[in-house]
């Protein structure tokens, strides 16, 4: 793209666009109309003359107004996994808000956790607001718990009513909490039962403890439901057929509606569980010591969740737990369908035969080596897990090792060490995987061995050392290709020990002082590196669909400009091998890319911590959100990334507040306004997220951007590409009576029961003109008053008003005025 600042020709539509101009001065800040933006020639017209436009904004981008209007004096929250679920085409937004509008009765359900779920969606003519709470009359305690990747349907926690008009208080009675998915059908909502929640027999829960189910995933459309049991101190309370032991944890599955008892997941039946009496009678389970969905949180490295649910749920990816017996070490398993379960961390090779190890022992059946899932592609045919069991033939005996297999239908047709895929013959020593691209053509690791060679900047990977690769396997590359990207970690375990030598002799407070200054670098530049990439829930790293681009955070130098010490957002472009620094400071107009001396801000570098660049970082470990592919994003499909930095990187940002920034194509723009008078409280939620086209950028703000905009509270704001709507119009000039209105004002006073709450934001409030009304003549005068006279019921009373009417602007009375006129 180019930038340009030029003027441009309005060429027949100038005469317009004054008119225009002048509407939107009577009711909104000055906003000239300009010629393109900061890197567009052109833009529409009808973006440009919205109040929303800025010409700060790159690609003809406009503010749109998402919250309403007025919020009840309280501004939109985040949702219960702590992110704003973005539907794929941005369309549609969920939040949280504690002031009830829109159509939400109350909010005593949710104990003031949350507040009610709102879901605000883009029309023609402006965004919309809709309550998504079940009526209070009927479910007066209820918990959002997930919505569908597109946001139509959505998955609740509720409890009847055990008496009318019961708003707190313990339920009564069997199938008193229930799961239930929401979804609008005619035009009209409705709650239709998933099944119970607790098992028959379970006490009730009371309240701050749940002995019944615990959602933990879902299919993108939430036909298929993945739910845990919650093991508690009074007892483990299973469905019968289920045979875990007390302490466990087991894994569960709902598939529609309308069930009466969940499905177990961790079962080796051929075959879907289809007992006489309950549907888990006949269940074998793989381990009697728990499942999980997944591997989140077992042994070394972190697992994953990732995809652990196909988009369409027909496979789920599970952990049998090792305990005394059987089985001895934790296995990794696919179920397929509800009805086939394949063995996935000890795989049977295709014709059924087993792999070999380095060693030309079989590798199938091995127990002593466990698998650890670390994610799979959308589709659940290709799927990424750590072994130190050596399952095909040149694989090192020891370390731990990446593997992927790929599915066909239920069995295993396909395994590659893709951590032997570059130099090979090493110890890997992975880590873990930090993302895997939808499509599961591209797989992006941490590894402390040496895998391959030298990356485009001719740096090469070092042992011990937190190096990030990437396997892909796409057109490019369809058999595979192993790619070196930068390495993290500045220092090493063992240098920051060799520092720590001369402390050695000390003891005490004198050696803890000395240690202190290393120790105080070796954080600053590893330690949160090595976290995040290799542990950490919230992995600092995002790919696109396809693993073309990956963006992610870290305190190292990676590019020759980077020279501060605080953390940075860097992007890795696998088709080119290129890796930029994405934090930077913006080149003058009209050139796309300069010299990092001639950026803005000295190229955006900082040294303090608080002014570091963050992204988004999307659920990773713990629960499978169906909206996790197109929410908490930062980056879109064509590689832009939206991100936040206290640093000033643009002339107009304000430096010391949460600035929300775009890079494009080697640039960087101010995506939130450079001039909010007041920071946000909440600063965790300045940034909402990308759509996954890049079009739309969310984020929040104190100030009003738009006028429909009338509260003082944060709104939520889109900065959209060719967006923006008309300004509120003027209100119609005012002739002959209507314009009177009453000799005094009289006060107004809300009804019972009203909030006084806008239910969104279609029909904005406008600033009326202050119209001076002309002055009646004595006809109209005169007319005015007779019309109150025939009002008087008393002929008497009816005729001495007629009688002072006529005397006060009859004919009699307008000569009188006439000769006092003459007289002065």
């Amino acid at each position: 793209m180019r930038r340009v600042r030029s003027a441009r020709a309005f060429g027949s539509r100038v005469a317009f666009a004054a008119v225009v101009v002048g509407a939107v001065l009577l009711v909104a800040p000055v906003v000239a109309l300009a010629a393109g933006d900061v890197d567009q020639a052109n833009c529409p017209f009808e973006t440009e003359a919205s109040p929303g436009f800025r010409s700060f904004l790159p690609d003809c981008r406009a503010y749109e107004l998402v919250t309403p209007p007025y919020e009840g004096g309280l501004q939109a929250g985040l949702t219960v996994r702590g992110s704003v679920p973005l539907s794929p085409d941005g369309e549609h937004v969920l939040g949280t808000d504690f002031a009830g509008f829109a159509g939400a009765e109350n909010v005593e359900g949710v104990s003031g956790e949350l507040g009610a779920v709102y879901e605000f969606s883009r029309t023609p003519s402006g965004w919309s607001t809709e309550s998504l709470e079940p009526p209070a009359h009927q479910y007066a305690r209820q918990h959002f718990d997930a919505a569908s990747a597109d946001l139509s349907r959505s998955l609740w926690h509720l409890v009847a009513q055990s008496h009318e008009g019961e708003e707190v208080g313990i339920p009564e009675g069997p199938g008193a909490f229930n799961y239930a998915i929401r979804e609008v059908v005619g035009g009209r909502a409705r709650f239709v039962g998933v099944g119970p929640t607790e098992a028959p027999g379970a006490p009730h829960s009371l309240e701050g403890e749940d002995t019944g189910l615990k959602f933990r995933g879902a299919s993108r459309d939430l036909t298929h439901l993945l739910f845990l049991a919650v093991p508690k101190s009074n007892g483990h309370y299973l469905w019968p057929g289920d045979t875990t032991r007390e302490g466990g944890e087991s894994l569960y599955e709902y598939v529609g509606t309308g069930n009466r008892e969940p499905s177990l997941v961790g079962v080796s039946n051929s075959g879907a569980l289809e007992g006489t009496t309950h549907i888990n009678d006949e269940a074998k389970l793989l381990s009697e010591c728990g499942t999980l969905l997944g591997s989140g949180g077992v042994s070394f490295g972190s697992g994953s969740v990732y995809n652990a649910v196909s988009a369409d749920g027909a496979v789920v990816y599970f952990t049998a737990l090792a305990c005394e017996g059987t089985p001895a070490v934790n296995g990794l398993y696919a179920r397929i369908s509800g009805s086939k379960t394949v063995a996935i961390s000890e795989p049977a090779l295709p014709g059924g035969a087993a792999g070999e190890c380095a060693s030309s022992e079989p590798c199938h059946g091995a127990t002593d080596k466990e698998g650890v899932f670390q994610g799979a592609s959308e589709n659940g045919e290709r799927v990424f897990f750590l072994s130190e069991q050596p399952l095909v033939n040149g694989a090192p005996a020891e370390g731990v090792k990446l593997y992927e297999e790929r599915l066909e239908g239920a069995r295993v047709a396909e395994v590659i060490d893709v951590s032997n895929q570059g130099v090979g013959g090493v110890d890997p020593n992975v880590l873990g995987v930090a993302r895997v691209s939808e499509d599961g053509s591209h797989v992006y690791f941490v590894a402390k061995g040496v895998l391959t060679g030298k990356n485009g900047e001719g740096k090469e990977p070092e042992t011990g050392k937190n190096n990030v690769y990437v396997f892909e396997r796409d057109a490019q590359f369809p058999g595979g290709h192993t790619a070196f990207i930068a390495t993290l970690s500045s220092e090493s375990e063992a240098e920051l020990e060799k520092h720590e030598e001369p402390c050695a002799a000390l003891s005490g407070e004198p050696k803890e002082e000395c240690e202190d200054p290393f120790k105080a670098e070796y954080n600053t530049r590893n330690a949160a590196d090595a976290a995040d990439w290799s542990i950490d829930d919230e992995r600092p790293v995002q790919t696109t669909p396809n693993g073309r681009y990956l963006i992610f955070t870290s305190v190292a130098h990676l590019t020759p400009e980077d020279t501060g010490t605080a953390g940075q957002v860097f992007e890795y472009n696998a088709l080119e091998e290129k890796l930029e620094r994405v934090s930077i400071g913006q080149c003058p107009a009209p050139a796309l890319a300069c010299a990092p001396s001639e950026r803005f801000n000295e190229d955006g570098n900082t040294t303090s911590s608080e002014n570091g660049a963050k992204m988004l970082t999307p659920e990773y470990q713990i629960f499978v959100y169906p909206t996790e592919a197109s929410s908490s994003l930062s980056l879109s499909e064509a590689g832009a990334v939206a991100f936040i930095s206290r640093a000033a990187l643009t002339p107009l940002a304000i430096g010391g507040r949460e600035n929300v920034y775009e890079y494009r194509e080697g640039d960087v723009y101010l995506m939130s306004p450079g001039d909010e008078k007041a920071p946000l409280q909440t600063e965790e939620t300045r940034l909402l997220g990308t759509d996954e086209s890049g079009r739309d950028v969310f984020f929040s703000t104190s100030d009003s951007l738009v006028p429909q905009d009338t509260d003082t509270q944060a709104s939520w704001y889109d900065a959209r590409e060719a967006g923006g709507f008309p300004a509120p119009a003027p209100p119609p000039a005012c002739v002959g009576d209507p314009c009177q209105g009453p000799l005094s004002a009289t006060p107004s006073t809300p009804s019972a029961g009203s909030t006084g709450i806008a239910e969104g934001n279609l029909a904005p409030p406008v600033s009326k003109l202050v119209v001076k009304p002309k002055p009646l003549t004595r006809a109209q005068q005169l007319a005015k008053a007779l019309k109150a006279c025939r009002a008087k019921h008393n002929k008497h009373r009816r005729a001495v008003c007629e009688s002072q009417a006529h005397k006060r602007y009859g004919a009699k009375a307008s000569k009188a005025a006439t000769n006092r006129r003459g007289k002065r």
